[in-house]
């Protein structure tokens, strides 16, 4: 949760040489020179891979401010941020309402943090919390997260875990909901004593910076988020590093711990949710006066049915005219609405037709609004797609028909206009290897995300060994690794510890 400063590790570390080499036979290796410490390490653990489909999110706290935060870049790649809000009983993070609010406006689903201390009860601490935010969680946050990792505190195994459970008590008594819980195995046993009772029943953040699959206590059922990278990693839209996170789960699994999630909500199908070729892959070409026809699916992942009417595909920028106005159009900025009744969990189907006007490349970029309540990626009511999430390239060529021009104006009435249709071969086709105005880059696609080749899952059957080598040769690189493992410690020394702290106090 903050920026890590490495620390050795003793030679206690070999200690667990025997338990790491078991976990790398038995499939996932242990962590190791960029993972948590490996001083004491839970030896009753096993691997939690990857699902098909995880989302990218992130968290922050103050550090991440040295710049604005550009929270619509931010919601092109991540689809979840959480925020730290408190810490102890005396700090609040200055930046934590903007950050949510901002991140709300952009689309994402947003949470909050707070760090442990065992200095004070968890009560008081959960209280200052609860004031700090606002007293509740509204629907479509993510529940509170208690991050459980502070190592400066006096006190007993049975102590600390006495205070995360009197948080953790206090919390979900005043919200109605149970709150998350962040650590790591390093922590969870050396600092804990691996307390039975809280896999399964908290949602679990669990930090684990290797490529391969994180370890969990063998009592876990699963984790709901794993913090693949810490304060190392680099986010569009935010100028400082920051810890990089993945929701083991689709768009409906994050609302739904989202307190049910948003009422309207839309999940991208891929290139297989629409008619057009992605900007990335080139332009749709169209004579000046001709209309394409083509259509665009989204799946319903929210709380309310979308009606005829109500639903509608409109261009972005909100409510402008766009030029591309084709006449099947509704009007110049309400492009087209669901033919039927589309409730949670089907998919609709939206018609794209666009009217080439004025020669040259453009990118039509598009959003989706429930008339009169909100906008999709507007928070709390709307849960995405952002504005923008589908575009089209469109490359507008010089008419080769007659009469072609009178289709300009309201709708194109009157004119010679020609149309074709556009399916995702015949469009790659026609458009030609050029992206359109500007370059534009590839949509995000939050579910398929192009992770960094070193923030992999990848379990592999007992005995063989990991991506850079097999057999003993792996394994003796891999004990040499361990012995000379540092850990990344959310804090660094003693002293340089108390004077951060002491710093963010008085900040």
């Amino acid at each position: 949760m903050r920026d890590m400063l490495p620390r050795a590790i003793s030679l206690t570390g070999v200690v667990g040489l025997v338990g790491l080499f078991g976990l790398a036979l038995a499939g996932c290796s242990a962590e190791a020179v960029d993972g948590e410490n490996v001083g004491e390490v839970e030896l009753a653990s096993k691997p939690a891979c990857e699902p098909a489909t995880t989302l990218l999110g992130i968290d922050i706290a103050s550090y991440q401010h040295d710049a604005p935060i550009d929270w619509a870049t931010v919601a092109k790649s991540r689809r979840f941020v959480i925020v730290k809000a408190t810490e102890g009983t005396g700090y609040t993070n200055k930046y934590w309402a903007d950050d949510v609010k901002q991140a709300r406006a952009a689309g994402m689903i947003a949470g909050s943090y707070h760090w442990l201390h065992y200095s004070t009860s968890g009560a008081a601490q959960a209280q200052h919390f609860l004031d700090s935010v606002g007293g509740t969680v509204p629907d479509g946050d993510l529940p509170p997260m208690l991050d459980v990792e502070e190592t400066n505190d006096a006190a007993t195994k049975a102590e600390r875990v006495a205070v995360m459970k009197d948080w953790l008590d206090t919390v979900e008594k005043a919200i109605g909901r149970k709150p998350m819980i962040y650590s790591g195995s390093w922590y969870w046993g050396s600092y804990l004593g691996s307390p039975l009772g809280y896999g399964g029943v908290y949602p679990m953040a669990w930090s684990y910076y290797n490529p391969d699959c994180p370890t969990i206590p063998d009592d876990f059922p699963g984790i709901t988020i794993w913090q693949y990278k810490g304060g190392g990693g680099i986010t569009p839209g935010i100028a400082g590093d920051c810890d990089q996170d993945k929701f083991y789960g689709d768009l409906a699994a994050l609302q739904a711990l989202a307190g049910g999630g948003a009422d309207f909500a839309g999940k991208s199908l891929g290139i297989s949710g629409q008619s057009y070729p992605i900007v990335s892959k080139g332009a749709v070409t169209v004579e000046e006066g001709q209309t394409v026809t083509g259509w665009v699916k989204l799946e319903n992942v929210g709380k309310k049915t979308w009606k005829p009417g109500e639903v509608w595909l409109a261009p972005i920028p909100r409510d402008d005219p766009s030029s591309f106005h084709a006449p099947s159009w509704k009007n110049d900025h309400r492009i087209s609405t669901v033919k039927a009744d589309v409730p949670p969990g089907a998919v609709g189907e939206f018609e794209l037709d666009l009217t080439g006007r004025g020669v040259g490349d453009s990118i039509v970029s598009l959003g989706w609004v429930a008339e009169g309540v909100t906008w999709f990626a507007d928070a709390p009511k709307g849960g995405g797609p952002p504005d923008g999430y589908f575009a089209v390239a469109v490359k507008v060529t010089k008419s080769t028909h007659s009469g072609a021009g009178g289709a300009g104006g309201a709708g194109g009435e009157g004119g010679g206009t020609a149309t074709t249709t556009t399916s995702s071969t015949s469009a790659t086709g026609s458009g030609g290897a050029e992206p359109g105005a500007g370059g534009a880059p590839a949509l995000p696609d939050y579910e398929t995300p192009s992770a960094p080749a070193d923030a992999g899952c990848s379990c592999r059957a007992a005995g063989r060994g990991g991506p850079e080598g097999t057999g003993a040769a792996a394994l003796g690189a891999f004990a040499v690794a361990v012995v000379f493992a540092r850990r990344r410690s959310r804090r660094g020394s003693a002293t340089v510890r108390a004077r951060a702290f002491r710093l963010r106090l008085a900040a």
